[in-house]
């Protein structure tokens, strides 16, 4: 699957960030905390498809997230708790920015 097929893939990176940062080490633990079915937060994480305002609301209520931020990734609103988030790289964005040896 290439990321022509995961439109919002940036988005899921920034889903599966803030529940990393939060603890939640597994999509179930943190969709039960959300109040969410595993398997849509699973497909909004992989970015096979775009978190609907009311799930931005929903994260924003629950985890105190900007969902500005979740969108569009602007750190403008951010509570400061989530400096420490904001300050490192997505491990996944940093990976594919890498060359490869080979190059």
């Amino acid at each position: 699957m290439t990321e022509a097929d995961r439109p919002f893939i940036e988005i899921g990176e920034r889903i599966a960030r803030l529940r990393f940062f939060l603890g939640y080490k597994t999509q179930a633990d943190f969709a039960r905390f959300l109040g969410v079915a595993a398997n849509l937060l699973s497909m909004m994480e992989t970015g096979l498809r775009r978190p609907t305002s009311d799930f931005a609301l929903l994260l924003q209520s629950r985890t105190g997230a900007d969902m500005h931020w979740l969108y569009t990734g602007s750190t403008a609103n951010m509570p400061l708790r989530f400096q420490p988030m904001l300050d490192t790289a997505a491990p996944e964005r940093a990976r594919r920015g890498r060359p490869s040896k080979s190059q």
